[in-house]
């Protein structure tokens, strides 16, 4: 006969019946440090239902001295001390010759050193132990926790958050649906199907993530390597020396204290390395490298041999991006086009000779471009953007107002601005052909000189045109929501004046003032369009 243990200072909960097989026993453990008589098991309500039933013929063992038989072949316990004996006595014990349907309560299911075998299929947050034995233990449709003991097992949490523990022996461990946990063996075999979860395997050996599994941790006290499958991986080493390795997905390697090797594989991958000389190698896709933190670092991704980042002694290679964290960082693209985060703090950001994304992050950061398109996220009124006459057709992202003329040079060079966030701020360019774009709410945008693209958005905008302003164009202008303020044409101060210098051209209004000074409005009538004119 097979036993299980429930102890009455741990308790967990089954959401309905819950059968063992034939021949189980309970073995009911007489320990705490509590005087004279004890209570050894509680069958605590979880509401109205909740029963023990025990099927087929019982021997009911009330203390050490006798026994007791029930009359009958059921017993239905409902909040009841199944046995209650002095301290020190000899472990009661039910002995049910049938089976044992559990309902819904609070309990710890201990197995023996011999094969058991639970099956919790109706639910509850159930607690699992086999012990020795070669078992077969099911926790059903709560967040259940089931551990093996020393035998060769199988463990199957079914749906749910589930913590599966192989311990010794060659266990198979299936998670079934839910985000389930892995503790594994180096014999263990994980199942899981696709679409069930994001899971976890927790190893101190190296591991190889099997198919659906997403996420894998090293344990224990000795360097180890990780290497992931096709899906999008999370690999954290531990704190002595890993070699993590990427797959076909998006993954996100992360080394330990010590000195790790991150390799990533064919997908675009973030590498951080953490403390210690770390390598960081990207492979295919687009890899980034993360020094996110507190501390300052200096990285550059043109330097391809072991660099001081100020967070250990790095190589890179085949890295696109880099990410800081709240430091006073300065980060350093190559010839390639970069992505280049700053994070929160005073940072300094140098793109290179490619296409870069250059992002400040909190505090007053420097951006410097140079050949070719770049990108710069402002968010801060002491950012400061340094671009070379020659470097390309570049543009600024910014959560705040931006006047691409304002003094001191601190956005020189750059042609275009889109508005991001939701504040309603302006955007006004320079005496070069500008692109300027407001966001979802109300802007003012104004060209100036030059031949410019204006776009509001969605919100209640106001376009400005005036005199020695070139040729624009407004691209989306909204009847009856929209303004456009004309300004610094002396014979243009009412409707009917403007009128005299207005067209209709094909679906474009076109204003027409002298001197070169042209607005266009497209997708638009003339009439609705002169309804909408501001004078100034």
């Amino acid at each position: 006969m097979s036993r299980h243990t429930v102890t009455a200072r741990t308790y967990v909960t089954l959401n309905g019946p819950a059968q063992g097989n034939a021949g189980w026993g309970l073995e009911l453990k007489t320990s705490g440090a509590g005087a004279g008589n004890m209570r050894v098991m509680d069958v605590y309500s979880q509401g109205t239902g909740s029963n023990w039933t025990f099927l087929g013929g019982i021997s009911f063992f009330p203390d050490y001295s006798g026994v007791t038989t029930l009359g009958g072949s059921e017993l239905i316990g409902r909040g009841y001390a199944l046995a209650t004996v002095p301290r020190g006595t000899p472990l009661a014990q039910l002995a049910v010759s049938d089976r044992v349907t559990l309902g819904q309560g609070n309990f710890l299911i201990e197995g023996s050193a011999r094969g058991d075998t639970w099956n919790g299929a109706r639910g509850g947050h159930d607690e699992i132990y086999g012990l020795g034995g070669n078992d077969t233990l099911s926790g059903g449709a709560g967040n259940d926790s089931i551990s093996g003991g020393t035998g060769s097992d199988r463990l199957e949490g079914g749906a749910g958050n589930d913590l599966l523990i192989g311990n010794g022996g060659r266990d198979t461990l299936i998670g079934g649906a839910g985000n389930d946990r892995y503790h594994v063996d180096p014999q263990d075999v994980v199942i899981e199907a696709a679409g069930q979860g994001r899971d976890h395997v927790f190893a101190d050996f190296d591991y190889a993530l099997t198919a659906n599994i997403e996420d894998l941790t090293l344990t224990g006290t000795f360097g180890g390597g990780g290497t992931g499958n096709d899906l999008a991986n999370r690999i954290q080493g531990n704190s002595y020396w890993n070699l993590l390795r990427g797959h076909d997905g998006n993954d996100s390697l992360f080394g330990g204290g010590h000195d790790d090797t991150l390799i990533g594989g064919n997908g675009n991958d973030l590498l951080q390395g953490d403390a210690g000389s770390d390598v960081l190698r990207g492979s295919e896709g687009i890899d980034t490298a993360s020094y996110a933190g507190n501390i300052s670092v200096r990285v550059d991704l043109s330097n391809k041999s072991w660099q001081d980042t100020g967070h250990g002694i790095d190589m890179l290679a085949g890295i696109e991006n880099l990410v800081s964290g709240a430091g006073r960082d300065t980060l350093t693209g190559d010839a390639g086009a970069n992505v280049l985060n700053g994070g929160a703090g005073y940072d300094l950001l140098t793109g290179g000779a490619g296409n870069d994304t250059l992002i400040g992050g909190l505090g007053a950061d420097t951006m410097v471009g140079d050949a070719g398109n770049d990108v710069y996220w402002v968010d801060h009124a002491s950012d400061r953007v340094i671009e070379a006459i020659v470097g390309g057709i570049d543009r600024i992202n910014s959560s705040i107002g931006i006047d691409l003329a304002r003094p001191g040079n601190v956005y020189a060079n750059v042609e275009n601005v889109v508005l991001t966030g939701s504040a309603s701020v302006s955007v006004l360019g320079t005496a070069a052909n500008n692109a300027l774009t407001g966001n979802a709410a109300a802007n003012g945008i104004s060209g100036r000189a030059g031949n410019d693209i204006l776009t509001g958005g969605a919100g209640a905008d106001t376009f400005v045109f005036g005199a020695n302003f070139d040729q624009d164009r407004i691209v989306d202008f909204q009847d009856g929501i929209d303004r456009i303020r004309l300004q610094g044409f002396g014979d243009v101060t009412n409707m009917a004046q403007a009128r005299a210098h207005a067209s209709q051209v094909g679906a474009n209004v076109v204003f027409d003032f002298g001197d070169g000074d042209v607005l266009t409005v497209q997708n638009a009538r003339i009439n609705a369009v002169l309804d909408d004119l501001i004078f100034a």
